[in-house]
């Protein structure tokens, strides 16, 4: 593709009388478009999974097509959208720009989730003895939930006393031990 806009690109230049400042323009985006395109050949796609490497590659691919830009705004000022040929090229360029930013910034946006997923940490409570440690434990679990209501739902708070009367616990048991039938 790039032989045969090469060839076109300098056909449209021989064809059309333009401005030497123009063609020297064409010519320069022309080579930043072939720079731009061995760029992306070489970084192969962003496999890289370190975070700083991503960082770079998308710095470098801003670079390089602000750049382009600026020469697109000087070429297009001298020729105002007159050569459809090069706009053509040039909003392919850019679309191929913008999937690449798109998808490094997305493999950074998922190693920021990763890490942010990796460094949660919840202090364990520190627990003395029994009853103290139940309230403890609900009043952490109290802390830590944002309604409330949902935990309360789910599990009662433990008591910190158990009263059951004598006269119930023999009303239900037998001198030996034995369940009384209801």
């Amino acid at each position: 593709m790039e032989n045969l806009f090469q060839a076109s690109f300098t056909d449209s230049l021989k064809s059309f009388r333009y401005s030497k400042k123009t063609e020297e323009l064409l010519r320069k985006q022309a080579a930043l478009f072939r720079s731009f395109d061995s760029m992306l050949e070489l970084s192969n796609g962003y496999s890289s999974s370190n975070k700083y490497d991503l960082e770079e590659a998308l710095e470098i691919l801003k670079f390089r097509w602000g750049l382009i830009f600026k020469t697109h705004i000087e070429i297009d000022a001298d020729l105002g959208g007159s050569n459809t040929e090069y706009q053509n090229k040039y909003y392919e360029q850019e679309a191929i720009y913008r999937h690449h930013r798109r998808e490094i910034n997305l493999k950074l946006h998922s190693k920021s989730l990763q890490k942010n997923f990796l460094e949660i940490h919840m202090e364990s409570p520190v627990l003395r003895d029994s009853h103290n440690s139940k309230n403890s434990l609900y009043a952490l679990e109290m802390a830590n939930n944002q309604t409330g209501q949902d935990l309360i739902a789910k599990q009662q708070r433990p008591s910190s006393k158990c009263s059951i009367s004598k006269k119930s616990l023999y009303t239900h048991f037998n001198k030996r031990g034995n369940v009384n039938k209801i």
